[in-house]
């Protein structure tokens, strides 16, 4: 037996403790569950993207031959200004979603 001014390394109530690792337990498990959907969820958002890219990018295509059918004349962007749009979409648009679909799809 230990005296008064000795701490005891007996736990006064083992059985307490089951509850909380059986529900951490299960909130693990419901957590990685709700990764799961959003990890799907996710990657059929990025089909869907892409289709509507695609769609965007034949439209535009379009546009452009109604346009010069029309006479008008058609003003490109220079290589500058193109590399300049494409850093500003890398930057506000491809390297967000990059980052952020890595995170999502790391966390199985």
């Amino acid at each position: 037996m230990a005296d008064a001014d000795t701490p005891s390394t007996e736990k006064p109530f083992p059985e307490a403790e089951k509850p909380h690792k059986a529900k951490a337990a299960s909130l693990n498990t419901a957590l990685e569950e709700s990764f799961s959907r959003v990890r799907e969820d996710i990657l059929q958002m990025k089909k869907v993207l892409n289709q509507h890219a695609e769609q965007l990018t034949e439209v535009n295509a379009k546009l452009q031959v109604q346009a010069i059918g029309l006479g008008g004349s058609v003003t490109y962007l220079d290589p500058e200004e193109g590399r300049k749009t494409e850093l500003v979409t890398n930057v506000t648009v491809v390297r967000p979603w990059e980052l952020w679909k890595k995170r999502a799809l790391s966390k199985k």
